[in-house]
């Protein structure tokens, strides 16, 4: 704009919307702390709890996969 102004949309995303969520959106749509989802983070050997993707070095958790994830486990207990 040619009077110095700039303007910039910000957007936030509900945990429900997109096909691939943030460990932030993720603690939102399972419903438990953010410190709880680490605890799912694959450990160093790449193993996870969780379906995951890692892109440029940052994980995400595509919802699809989440959502297929939630109904095949049963009663698990992740002692990390």
């Amino acid at each position: 704009m040619s009077d110095g102004i700039e303007v910039t949309k910000s957007y936030t995303m509900d945990a429900t919307q997109g096909q691939l969520l943030t460990a932030t959106q993720l603690s939102e749509y399972l419903g438990i702390s953010y410190e709880q989802v680490t605890q799912l983070f694959p450990d160093s050997n790449g193993k996870s709890e969780i379906p995951y993707l890692k892109i440029k070095g940052e994980l995400f958790f595509p919802k699809a996969a989440i959502d297929k994830w939630l109904q095949e486990i049963k009663a698990t207990s992740i002692n990390r």
